[in-house]
């Protein structure tokens, strides 16, 4: 097959591609086939403890903004890092870190480990959850330079109480292990171990984020109410009108609005069949899932090496459509791939970027490349190996 040929000899599937003419659709069929993902940078340092070169404890999330020139991290080192292009474009560098490494003052951001991060498409918000049980939201000040907790500016405010274990009414009980913020900025989602996903929106005046409803409920043990384990990601389709998420139980839940539009409702369960990567941390986004800007088709891991989609139906569910491996090139080069499991993948909006993040402490920027360049590479390996 066409897919072996890459695999086992992909000189000679280069050259079987050049010499075909535009238009044939073994050529549309190898260029699909092709690994054309490459390392682009290497964000922060392996094993590193310098907090001015990266994070000093493995990434849990990654997010981008919608114009690829703002990377979002979050790490256990209980901090977000914003990474942004050098004047030159050529190079990422740390724009600001939001809180502290080992921070214990809820003040200066969290005191846990940061779970998960999401930019808003403005990119004029950062949203960030932790496993101090904790939701932030993080926007410019009045000069348009430094994030700072929004609560502080009277924006916006913290959504839930830290250390929260009983008052399921301000906010999550258990550790947030996932967050995402709708296209128009109106509405966050966070999902968390206390197995329930909440929906908060600002008011009216958009001084504040209250709760707006609870999807499922604390502990439950029910799956016709909602999941049966811990939330693991969450996600939100452009026109804000379909809930994705993802959890421990092996299932993925799509919520969508009653027809009143007035409250959310589980629309479809859909099983995943294997557990969770056993490299992850209970605190982390164990199984990231992501629901296309149209609502039409959910991606989520798999398994280690292989991931399923599943595409919405003519009567409006979503059915299973793929599940396999991913096409990964093998490199030689350790610095070109990630030595522990990857916690978090971000697509840029063009198509051509992928962010990784990894609990080996830094992030992987991936670029496209083009047929040509990629062929160029395999026969500058062939010749030095």
């Amino acid at each position: 097959s066409l897919r072996e040929l890459v695999r086992r000899k992909p000189k000679e599937a280069c050259e079987l591609y050049f010499s075909l003419e535009d238009g044939n659709q073994f050529k549309d069929r190898l260029e699909d086939i092709f690994p054309l993902w490459n390392v682009s940078e290497r964000l922060g340092a392996l094993e590193n403890q310098n907090p001015e070169s990266g994070h000093t404890d493995g990434v849990t999330s990654v997010a981008v903004s919608a114009d690829g020139k703002t990377i979002v991290s979050g790490s256990y080192d209980r901090t977000i890092v914003v990474w942004q292009k050098d004047e030159a474009g050529a190079e990422w560098q740390i724009a600001q870190r939001l809180g502290r490494v080992g921070n214990e003052d809820p003040e200066l951001g969290h005191t846990r480990s940061v779970t998960s991060v999401a930019i808003s498409t403005d990119g004029q918000t950062i949203v960030s959850g932790s496993a101090d049980q904790t939701v932030i939201v993080w926007q410019k000040d009045e000069v348009g330079t430094e994030w700072r907790i929004a609560q502080r500016l009277g924006i916006a405010q913290r959504l839930g109480v830290v250390g929260n274990t009983s008052d399921s009414g301000v906010g999550h009980i258990r550790s947030i292990s996932s967050v995402a913020i709708s296209a128009d900025g109106k509405m966050i989602v966070s999902g968390s171990n206390d197995r329930t996903v909440i929906v908060w929106q600002n008011n009216e005046a958009g001084t504040e984020w209250q709760m707006a409803q609870r999807l499922g409920v604390v502990f439950n043990q029910e799956p016709e109410v909602g999941h049966t384990n811990i939330v693991t990601s969450v996600a939100i389709s452009a026109d804000g009108q379909t809930i994705v998420s993802g959890s421990g139980c092996r299932t993925i839940i799509v919520w969508q609005k009653n027809e009143a539009g007035t409250e959310w409702q589980m629309a479809q369960r859909l099983e995943v069949d294997r557990g969770l990567d056993p490299d992850a941390s209970s605190n982390s986004s164990q199984s990231p899932l992501a629901l296309s800007a149209n609502g039409k088709m959910i991606v989520s891991r798999y398994d280690n090496k292989t991931v399923a989609a599943w595409q919405k139906d003519r009567d409006g569910t979503y059915k299973i459509i793929f599940r396999g491996k991913l096409s990964t090139r093998i490199f030689n080069n350790p610095m070109a791939r990630h030595l522990r499991s990857v916690s978090s993948i971000a697509l840029g909006d063009d198509g051509k970027m992928i962010v990784s993040g990894s609990y080996d402490q830094t992030i992987i920027v991936w670029r496209k490349e083009s047929v040509r360049d990629y062929c160029l590479e395999i026969e500058r390996e062939i010749e030095s190996s």
